[in-house]
């Protein structure tokens, strides 16, 4: 099984990340589950619980050196969708506020046919 994740910068709701995970996988075993995510911030937060309950992290870093100087920077908007290219089952969407990288993450998901869990906090 293949989940994917993408997370806000300021995400602060560490239980529900653990849950949400925990449920996506109900009745599968952790070590049959790799989790796409981003390699930035939070990402590491999602790769090391990810590790710690057994699953297999896949990171996707951005290249933000290559578009050093663009405004906006497209490596974030790139990144995510190399990651829902790489493809899911499902898809954990953690939004804070106005979070325009995990928000254009979840719609490219959506837009590719995964089932996406919007988990939004204010």
């Amino acid at each position: 099984m293949r989940i994917g994740v993408t997370i806000s910068r300021d995400w602060d709701d560490y239980e529900a990340i653990a849950d949400a995970l925990h449920e996506a996988c109900r009745g599968i075993s952790f070590h049959k589950v790799t989790v796409v995510h981003g390699a930035s911030q939070m990402d590491w937060f999602i790769a090391g619980v990810v590790h710690t309950l057994g699953m297999t992290p896949e990171a996707h870093p951005a290249n933000w050196d290559a578009y050093r100087g663009q405004r906006p920077n497209p490596a974030g908007f790139i990144r995510n969708q190399e990651m829902v290219d790489s493809g899911a089952d499902v898809w954990l969407a953690f939004i804070k506020g106005r979070s325009t990288g995990a928000t254009d993450c979840a719609n490219r998901a959506e837009g590719a046919g995964i089932p996406v869990k919007r988990h939004v906090r204010a």
